[in-house]
C-alpha cells in the first residue's frame, strides 16, 4: 500500500543517512547512500516523507533535519506545480511545527524550520499571505524562528539579491520596505524582553539576543534610516547599552558597523550625530574596558577589531563631510577632538591587527589638504610622530600579549608578513602626511629620534638593527617631503640646515662593524643631503657623500661575496646614480675628482666589479649633461667605451663570437664546476652589454634649442646624440650576442650542454614566483647566501636570462637615441631579421616578453613613418606570422587539456606528490601562455591604437559609433599599418585571439579590431568578399561563444559585430542571416530574416536588443551555470501601494515667470 511504501522509504533514508555518517562506511556504500538521498528530492511524496521524518521525536536530529531539507526542496523548486491542497497542507504543518518548537530544540533544526518558512514567504508574501508578520508575535518560543526567517529573507531579497524571479524580488523588496517600521519595532521589543530575561539570570537567552542583533544588523544596512532612529533613537540607545555587555558586545558592535556603513550623502548628517562627545564617551568606555588585559578573551579581541572599523567609518564620514563643503566654508573640527583622541588610542593599541584598520583612517584624514590646515588635526601630529617612531622600531616577531588571538586571524606566515608590510606601509604614509602638515616639527622629531638612537646602549645586535632600520625609514620619509611642505607653508627659512649637517657628520664618523649598519648610515646620509642640497654648503657635503660611498666600497672590497655586503655595494652604486640625476648641477663642480676616484678603482685590490664600474660610468655620463657641450660629452663617452677595447680584442671574445657551439662552451654550459675562465668570459660580456646600454640610455641632448645650437649638437642639419658615432660597433656586437644567447635553447646546442647544466635553460625561481605568486619549490634552499652559494648552473642561468633581456633593451633604445640615421641603414632589416630575430623560434615563452616589450615596441614606435612599408611592415609581418603559429598551437593544446580536466578530475584527486608537481608545472605553463599572449596584443595595441584620442568627431563618426566606450582611434603608425601588407597578418591574429581561453585576451583583441576594421571598411571595403566576410564574422561568433558569459566581452563583441554588419549588410545581408541560422540552436528563421531585411529601419537600441537575443543561444555557459537548478516562482498581482497624493499648488493667474520676458 501507499502507506507501507512511505514507511519503507523512511527506513531506507534512515539507513542511508546512518551510512553517510558512519566513519567506517566504504566509499562505494557512501556514494550509493548519497545517491539514494538525492533521489528522494525529486520524489512526488518528498514533502510527506519529510514531515514524517520531522515529526518523529524518537529519530536522531540529523535524520529529522534531512526531513526538513526534503520539505525545503519541495517548496523551493515545486511550489508552482503543487496542487492547492498540498500547498495549504505544507503551510499549515510548518506553522504548527514553528509554534510548537521547543526552546531547547537543536540549533540546526531551528535553522531548517526558518529556512522552509523563508521559502514559503518568498512564494506567497505579501499577496497571498498578508498577515505573515502578525504570526508568532505573542509566543516567546517562536520569536527566534521568526527572527531567523526575517534574517534569511533580508539576505536573499535585499543583501544578496538571489531571488530568481525579478518580479517576485521586486514585490518582496517593496513589501519589506513598507513593513520595515513594524519589523524594526518587533525586533526592538524582542530585544528588550531578552535583555530583561538576561538581567534576571536567564543565560539561555544569550543566543536568542545575539540572533536578534544579527537580524537588526541585516536590516540596518538598507532600510530607511528613519526606522533606525525612530522613537528618539530608542533602538540605538539599547544597542549602546550592550557595548559593555561581555556576551553581546560583539553582536552590538557589528550592528553599529552595519548602521554606520550606510551609503548616501543624505544620511551622512544623521550619522554624524553619533560622533558627538556624548556618544564618543560611550565608545571610549567600552573600548578601554575591553582593552584591559585582565579577563581578555577572543570575544573582546573581535569586539575591538569591529569597533576599530566603526571608528574608521566615522572618520570617513567626517572626511566626506568636509569634502562636500560646496560653499567654501571652513569646517571647524574642534568638536571632534575627543573622537580623534579615541582614534589615536586605537591606533596606538599593542595589537597590530587592531591598530591596522585605523592607520589607514589617519592617512585618509591627512590626505585632505583642508583638513590638514585644521588646528585640531594639527595638534595630533606630535603624538602621531612619536607613535610612528616607536612602531618602526618594534620587534613584531616577538609575541605580544594578544598573539594567541592574532594567530587565529592569520592563516600562515606569508599572510603575517603581508599584514606587517601593510601596517608598516600605513605608518610610513602617515609619517609623510604628518611631515606635509607640520614640516618643521616633523624634521625636529627626526633629529630627536636619531640622537636617541645614537645615544642608546643596545642589549643586542638585532635590537640595534631594528632601531637603525626604523631610523633610516623615518629619515627617508621625512626628508623626501619636508622641503616642498616647508615651501608650501612659507617656512623654508626655518629648515634646520645646521642640525642636518651635524647629523650628517655624526653618521659619517660612525665606526660600523657590519653591512646593515653601513647600509643604514649611507641611507640616512643620502636622504639628509636632500635637505643639505638647499644650503650654501651643498657642494662640500655632496663631495662628502661621494667619499662615503667610495670608502664603503674600499672597506668591503675583500668580502664582496657576502650577501649583506653585496647588497650594500649595490646600494652604493644606486646612491651614485640617484645623486647624479638629482644633483648633477652640484656634482659637475667636482667632475674631475669623481673621475679620478673611479679611475683609481679600475684595477688593483680595491677594484670594482663590472656591474659597479658600469654604474659609476653611468653616473659620469649623467653628470656630463650639465656641460651641454657635444665635444666634451662625446669625448667622455669615447673614453668610457674605450674600456671595452681589451674585451673585444681578446681571444676568448673572438672565439666565443665565432658561433653558437663555441659560445656555449665559452660561457660554461658544456662543462661542470665553477671554472674561473668561463666566469671571466661571462663577466666581460655582461660588462660589454651593460656599458653599451649605459652609454645609450644616459647620454642626452639639451632640451633648449639655443643650447643645442651653441653646444654643437647639430651635424649636417640633424640633431645628434653625443654617443651617435661611438656605439655602432658595439650595437653590431650586441646583435650578434642576441643571436648567440637565443641559440642556447636550440636542439643543436642542447645536445652539447652538460646534463648538470640543463637547469640553466629553465625559468628562474624568482620569475616563477612572479608569474604564479607562489613559490614553486618551497623546500629548495635559497641561493646567494653564505650557507647556500649559487651553483655553477645558476650563475649561467642568470647570465643567459639577464644578458638576453639587456641585449633586447639595448636594441630597443638604439632607434630612439640614434634617430632616423639608424633606421636608414640599408641592411638594417636583414640584420635584425637574421640576428635579433633569427633564433626567436627557439626562445622560451618567458624570454619573448622582453623581446616584445623592450625591443620590438620601442624599435617599431620610433621608426619614421616614411619607412613603414620598407621596414616596419615587413618586420611586423614576420613577427605576427611567428606569434600566430606559436600561440595558435599552444592555445589549441590548452583547449584540449581544458576539455579533459573535468573528465579526469576524480582520477587526479587520488594521485600522489609526483602528479602534484606536474600540476604545478601545468599552472606555470598556463600562466606563461596567458602572459605572453596579453603582451603580444598589448604590443599591437600600443603600435596601432591611440587610447586618448581627441573628441572632435565628425557626424559620420558619430553615426557609425556603437557604444560610448568605442572611441579609440588609430595612431599615425596604426593608420599606415592598416593599409600595409602587415594588416593581413595583424587581423587574423586578433580574430583568432577572440576565441582563445582567456577573457583579457579576448577583450584586448576586440579593442584592436574595432578601429582597424572600421578603417578598412572605409578605405578598402572591396576586399570584404563573401569568403573573408564569413571568416571575420565567424571568428567574432566564436569569441562570443567562448566569452559571452562575461558582460564586458559580450558588450564589446556584440557592438563590434553590429558595426561590421552595419557596414556590409547591403552586400552580404543574406550571408549574415545564413551564418546565424546555421549556428544558433532552434533559431527563429523569420525573426532573423526580418532583422537583416529591415536592418536600416530598426533603431540602434532595438538592433542591440534583438541581436543580443539571437546571441544568447550560442553563448557558452560556465560549468557552474550549466547545472544550476533555478526555482520556478509564480508572478503574483502587483502590490497596491497607497501613495500620498501631492498637494495641489495654488492656481496662479497671469503670466508665469520667464514668459514675461517675451511680452512685446
Amino acid at each position: 500500500s501507499e502507506e507501507d511504501q512511505k514507511m519503507n522509504d523512511t527506513q531506507m533514508i534512515i539507513i542511508a543517512l546512518d551510512t553517510l555518517f558512519q566513519p567506517t562506511s566504504m566509499p562505494n556504500a557512501r556514494a550509493e547512500a548519497l545517491r539514494l538521498c538525492e533521489s528522494y528530492k525529486t520524489n512526488v511524496n518528498c514533502a510527506e516523507i519529510g514531515f514524517q521524518l520531522l515529526s518523529d521525536p524518537a529519530l536522531a536530529s540529523h535524520v529529522r533535519y534531512f526531513g526538513l531539507q526534503l520539505i525545503k526542496h519541495r517548496v523551493r523548486h515545486n511550489w508552482t506545480d503543487m496542487p492547492y491542497t498540498e500547498q495549504v497542507g505544507i503551510k499549515s504543518h510548518i506553522l504548527t511545527h514553528v509554534s510548537t518548537c521547543n526552546v531547547t530544540e537543536v540549533g540546526y533544526i531551528k535553522t531548517g524550520l526558518a529556512g522552509v518558512l523563508t521559502e514559503l514567504v518568498k512564494h506567497t508574501w505579501p499577496q497571498h499571505w498578508p498577515n505573515m508578520l502578525g504570526r508568532g508575535r505573542g509566543s516567546k518560543r517562536t520569536v527566534i524562528l521568526i527572527e531567523m526567517m526575517l534574517l534569511d529573507l533580508a539576505e536573499d531579497v535585499a543583501l544578496l539579491q538571489n531571488v530568481s524571479n525579478k518580479s517576485r524580488s521586486k514585490d518582496l523588496r517593496q513589501a519589506l520596505t513598507l513593513s520595515a517600521p513594524d519589523i524594526v519595532a518587533f525586533l526592538l521589543d524582542a530585544l528588550r524582553q531578552q535583555i530583561t530575561a538576561l538581567s534576571s539570570g536567564s543565560e539561555e537567552y544569550t543566543h536568542v539576543a545575539s540572533t536578534t542583533l544579527k537580524t537588526i544588523s541585516a536590516y540596518a544596512e538598507w532600510v530607511k534610516l528613519e526606522n533606525i532612529f525612530m522613537g528618539d533613537g530608542v533602538l540605538l540607545e539599547v544597542i549602546f547599552g550592550l557595548l559593555n555587555n561581555n556576551t553581546l558586545q560583539l553582536a552590538s558592535a557589528e550592528c553599529m558597523l552595519s548602521i554606520v556603513n550606510r551609503k548616501g550623502q543624505s544620511e551622512r548628517q544623521k550619522l554624524l550625530n553619533l560622533t558627538t562627545d556624548f556618544f564618543i564617551e560611550k565608545y571610549a568606555v567600552a573600548i578601554k574596558l575591553a582593552s584591559q588585559k585582565e579577563g581578555f578573551d577572543e570575544n573582546k579581541f573581535l569586539f575591538l577589531r569591529c569597533m576599530g572599523k566603526v571608528m574608521a567609518t566615522f572618520n570617513l564620514i567626517i572626511t566626506q563631510w568636509v569634502e562636500d563643503d560646496r560653499n567654501n566654508i571652513h569646517r571647524n573640527l574642534a568638536q571632534y577632538q575627543n573622537f580623534f583622541q579615541l582614534l589615536y588610542f586605537i591606533v596606538s593599541h599593542e595589537s597590530r591587527i587592531i591598530a591596522q584598520s585605523v592607520v589607514t583612517s589617519w592617512c585618509n584624514l591627512f590626505r585632505n589638504k583642508e583638513i590638514r590646515k585644521d588646528e585640531t588635526v594639527m595638534s595630533m601630529v606630535p603624538a602621531l610622530l612619536t607613535l610612528v617612531s616607536e612602531n618602526l622600531c618594534r620587534d613584531f616577531s616577538m609575541k605580544s600579549s594578544f598573539a594567541e588571538f592574532e594567530e587565529m586571524e592569520i592563516n600562515d606566515h606569508d599572510e603575517l608578513l603581508t599584514m606587517l608590510k601593510l601596517f608598516n606601509g600605513g605608518l610610513v604614509e602617515l609619517l609623510r602626511f604628518c611631515t606635509c602638515t607640520l614640516p618643521i616639527p616633523a624634521v625636529q622629531a627626526c633629529f630627536t629620534f636619531a640622537q636617541r638612537a645614537l645615544s642608546t646602549d643596545y642589549s643586542g645586535i638585532p635590537e640595534m638593527h631594528r632601531t637603525w632600520e626604523g631610523l633610516a625609514t623615518f629619515v627617508e620619509t621625512v626628508m623626501s617631503a619636508v622641503i616642498l611642505a616647508a615651501e608650501g607653508r612659507g617656512e623654508s627659512q626655518l629648515l634646520p640646515f645646521e642640525s642636518s649637517q651635524q647629523l650628517f657628520n655624526t653618521l659619517q664618523a660612525m665606526n660600523c662593524d657590519d653591512g646593515i649598519m653601513y647600509k643604514v648610515a649611507l641611507t640616512c646620509c643620502a636622504n639628509l643631503f636632500k635637505l643639505i642640497s638647499k644650503s650654501r654648503n651643498a657642494t662640500e657635503y655632496c663631495k662628502k657623500l661621494v667619499n662615503q660611498v667610495f670608502n664603503i666600497l674600499d672597506k668591503t672590497s675583500e668580502v664582496k661575496t657576502n650577501p649583506d655586503i653585496s647588497q650594500l655595494r649595490r646600494q652604493c652604486c644606486s646612491v651614485i646614480i640617484r645623486s647624479s640625476k638629482s644633483y648633477s648641477k652640484i656634482m659637475i663642480n667636482f667632475m674631475d675628482y669623481l673621475k679620478e676616484m673611479i679611475q683609481a678603482r679600475v684595477q688593483g685590490d680595491k677594484m670594482l666589479s663590472p656591474f659597479e664600474l658600469c654604474s659609476m660610468y653611468e653616473g659620469l655620463i649623467i653628470v656630463s649633461y650639465e656641460w651641454k657641450n657635444f665635444q666634451r660629452q662625446n669625448s667622455l663617452i669615447q673614453d668610457i667605451m674605450a674600456t671595452t677595447d681589451p674585451i673585444v680584442k681578446a681571444d676568448f671574445f673572438q672565439k666565443a663570437m665565432s658561433g653558437p657551439a663555441e659560445f656555449a662552451k665559452s660561457i660554461g654550459l658544456c662543462s661542470v664546476g665553477d671554472e674561473q675562465q668561463s666566469a671571466d668570459v661571462r663577466s666581460a660580456m655582461y660588462y660589454y652589454i651593460a656599458i653599451t646600454h649605459g652609454s645609450l640610455s644616459r647620454s642626452q641632448v639639451p632640451e633648449d634649442q639655443k643650447e643645442i645650437e651653441s653646444g654643437g649638437f647639430i651635424k649636417n642639419g640633424i640633431v645628434v646624440n653625443p654617443c651617435y658615432d661611438l656605439v655602432g660597433t658595439a650595437i653590431d656586437h650586441v646583435l650578434t650576442l642576441t643571436q648567440l644567447l637565443s641559440s642556447v635553447w636550440s636542439p643543436e646546442i642542447r645536445k652539447l650542454v652538460h646534463p648538470d647544466n640543463l637547469k640553466a635553460l629553465d625559468i628562474r625561481e624568482g620569475e616563477k614566483k612572479m608569474l604564479v605568486f607562489v613559490e614553486m619549490d618551497k623546500n629548495a634552499a635559497k641561493p646567494n647566501s653564505e650557507e647556500n652559494p649559487k651553483s655553477h648552473w645558476q650563475k649561467i642561468q642568470n647570465f643567459i636570462s639577464l644578458g638576453l633581456d639587456n641585449c633586447f633593451t639595448v636594441l630597443g633604445s638604439t632607434g630612439k637615441v640614434l634617430g632616423p640615421t639608424f633606421y636608414k641603414i640599408p641592411t638594417l632589416q636583414h640584420t635584425i631579421s637574421t640576428k635579433a630575430l633569427g633564433q626567436v623560434v627557439h626562445l622560451p615563452t618567458l624570454r619573448l616578453k622582453c623581446l616584445l616589450r623592450q625591443f620590438l615596441a620601442n624599435f617599431l614606435k620610433n621608426c619614421p613613418l616614411d619607412l613603414v612599408h620598407e621596414l616596419t611592415s615587413p618586420m611586423l609581418n614576420i613577427y605576427c606570422q611567428f606569434m600566430m603559429e606559436r600561440l595558435g598551437v599552444a592555445w589549441e593544446k590548452f583547449g584540449e587539456k581544458e576539455e579533459q580536466r573535468i573528465s579526469i578530475q576524480e582520477e587526479e584527486a587520488s594521485r600522489g606528490n609526483e602528479e602534484d608537481q606536474q600540476e604545478d608545472e601545468e599552472i606555470l605553463e598556463e600562466q606563461l601562455l596567458r602572459a605572453i599572449t596579453r603582451e603580444h596584443l598589448d604590443l599591437l595595441i600600443s603600435l596601432c591604437i591611440n587610447k586618448t584620442p581627441k573628441r572632435n568627431y565628425d557626424e559620420e563618426n558619430r553615426s557609425t559609433s556603437i557604444g560610448a566606450n568605442h572611441i579609440t582611434q588609430l595612431t599615425d603608425l596604426g593608420a599606415a599599418l592598416a593599409v600595409s601588407p602587415a594588416c593581413e597578418t595583424i587581423l587574423p591574429c586578433a580574430l583568432s585571439a577572440l576565441a582563445w581561453h582567456d577573457t583579457a585576451t579576448c577583450y584586448k583583441a576586440s579593442q584592436l579590431l574595432w578601429p582597424l576594421l572600421k578603417t578598412l571598411l572605409k578605405v578598402k571595403e572591396n576586399i570584404f568578399n563573401p569568403q573573408i566576410t564569413r571568416s571575420v564574422f565567424e571568428a567574432m561568433l566564436r569569441g562570443i561563444n567562448r566569452h559571452g558569459q562575461h558582460e564586458g566581452c559580450e558588450s564589446q563583441l556584440s557592438s563590434l559585430m553590429l558595426m561590421f554588419i552595419q557596414a556590409l549588410h547591403e552586400q552580404h545581408s543574406n550571408l549574415f542571416a545564413m551564418i546565424l541560422l546555421q549556428i544558433i540552436p532552434n533559431a527563429n528563421t523569420s525573426a532573423v530574416e526580418r532583422f537583416f531585411g529591415n536592418f536600416n529601419n530598426i533603431s540602434e537600441k532595438n538592433r542591440k536588443i534583438t541581436f543580443k537575443k539571437f546571441l544568447i543561444g550560442i553563448i557558452e555557459q560556465h560549468v557552474s551555470q550549466q547545472f544550476k537548478e533555478v526555482p520556478k516562482m509564480n508572478i503574483l498581482d502587483p502590490l497596491q501601494i497607497n501613495r500620498p497624493r501631492p498637494k495641489k499648488s495654488p492656481e496662479i493667474s497671469g503670466p508665469l515667470g520667464l514668459s514675461e520676458l517675451f511680452v512685446p
